[in-house]
């Protein structure tokens, strides 16, 4: 009896794998175990769907059983592993206990809650998952003042979002500027103007301290001892690997699941990839890393071992009132930046020498521009 590669986890790293894996292998067995209920969607949308009214199922781009026909594999959605034996090469749920030819753990990481105190903590809100987008969107359909923390990636694409549908929105956070760790301080305050003008409450270097609920809502004490009332708070302030599995496994964990250039874990015939994994030290939360990643994983699943390389990537942030792409080093005071301005938005570069570009942002139309410049990055890697 051939032995399967099990998947643990049905996120886009998990199915792209699989997808990957069955163009190199259709004979080997695939079963990928989900404890959510397998639908394949796209997950990026989430961050937008409240200005375009979809509904969570209209993000479904394959349900389970279908997928399940079309490569071939097993799936066991709703079923959650409870123990894995990497000496013995099982996993287990319940009384079943799968043994496994190679294991991979594409479980994900989950949305990290800030440590707010007071009774209206239990109402925040994640946007994490289609599950959780689906219980949002039907709180939020009837709210109109959101609270959002979290001032990076995820948090200022869901404000934009917000406001965009007709909300009252505040964005807080606790860096001092809006995309800190991915922006220069010139764009970032560019982009916080267009925020202002377009309605929503930009509240950056503060945290929120309370969250009590009231008559009218949610009552909200922030750190610089102002309040103010809301009907809804979404927290997106980052993302924490789902690693306790593999540490009852006795796998090495740092900030994810530590693993090798082939993906491999501490343990032989055990791999990770995805959000949870952190390769060579580095968490890489991406779609585009993590494609890269499972077209490597399915090589060496199928027999070739093979190393992931990641090239310089571009990062696309989607906020229509001042759209951007980004790529390199993009962010600290040992940089320096040629900038010019345009009537159709910003090309900058930064440089540590000067004549090494290291990274660029461009908005508005000039992210046209941003192609060549990400060539120009590689070549100079």
């Amino acid at each position: 009896m051939q032995l399967p590669v099990v998947i643990i986890g049905s996120g886009f790293a998990g199915y792209q794998l699989a997808r990957e894996f069955r163009q190199l292998d259709n004979q080997t067995p695939v079963i990928i175990v989900t404890a959510d209920n397998g639908d394949d969607y796209s997950k990026p949308l989430i961050s937008h769907g409240f200005s375009r009214r979809l509904s969570a199922d209209a993000m479904i781009q394959k349900r389970c059983d279908a997928l399940a026909e079309e490569l071939a594999i097993t799936i066991l959605p709703n079923t959650r592993i409870t123990s894995l034996n990497a000496q013995n090469k099982t996993v287990s749920y319940g009384d079943e206990i799968i043994a496994y030819r190679d294991l991979v753990l594409a479980t994900g990481a989950e949305a990290a809650i800030p440590p707010v105190r007071g009774d209206g903590t239990t109402q925040i809100l994640t946007l994490n998952s289609l599950q959780e987008y689906r219980h949002a969107s039907k709180t939020i359909v009837d709210k109109q003042r959101v609270l959002v923390i979290g001032t990076g990636l995820i948090g200022t694409e869901i404000a934009l979002d917000l406001s965009l549908a007709n909300k009252e929105v505040w964005l807080v956070g606790m860096t001092e500027q809006l995309m800190g760790h991915l922006l220069p301080d010139f764009i970032s305050r560019e982009l916080q103007q267009r925020f202002q003008s377009s309605g929503c409450q930009v509240m950056t270097g503060l945290t929120v301290v309370e969250l009590t609920q009231s008559d009218s809502g949610l009552r909200v004490t922030l750190s610089d001892d102002r309040v103010i009332e809301v009907d809804a708070a979404i927290a997106a302030t980052g993302l924490r690997p789902r690693t306790a599995l593999a540490n009852a496994a006795g796998l090495r964990i740092n900030r994810g699941i530590c693993v090798d250039a082939c993906l491999q874990t501490s343990s032989p015939h055990i791999y990770a990839l995805g959000d949870g994994a952190e390769i060579s030290g580095t968490l890489l939360p991406y779609l585009q890393p993590i494609a890269l990643s499972a077209k490597a994983l399915a090589k060496t699943l199928a027999g070739n071992r093979t190393d992931v390389v990641i090239p310089a990537m571009p990062v696309i942030i989607k906020t229509p009132v001042m759209p951007i792409q980004l790529s390199g080093e993009t962010s600290g005071a040992h940089l320096s930046w040629l900038v010019e301005h345009t009537d159709n938005g910003m090309i900058a570069k930064a440089y540590i020498h000067e004549d090494k570009m290291v990274g660029y942002v461009v908005t508005d139309k000039q992210i046209a521009q941003g192609f060549s410049l990400l060539a120009q990055l590689r070549a100079t890697a």
